[in-house]
């Protein structure tokens, strides 16, 4: 996802399903023969906080058994 435009950060929304994610609309035609293969479900973010020169970066993930969300912050 474009994030910057020249050294501003941009605060575009970005909204979408955090299961089955179906990207197969952006795939090669030729690539096209199962369409399973373009369906994706969310396992983590990286975020960032500040400008392009500096900030901080926080990421959350999903335990895989556990299913919880866990958020990593070296604050």
């Amino acid at each position: 996802l474009k994030r910057f435009s020249g050294r501003s950060k941009l605060s575009t929304f970005v909204d979408f399903p955090l299961q089955e994610l179906n990207l197969e609309r952006y795939a090669a035609d030729d690539s096209r023969s199962d369409s399973s293969n373009f369906k994706y479900n969310l396992h983590g973010t990286v975020n960032h906080f500040g400008s392009i020169y500096h900030g901080h970066y926080v990421a959350v993930c999903k335990h895989a058994k556990q299913q919880k969300w866990h958020k990593y912050d070296d604050e």
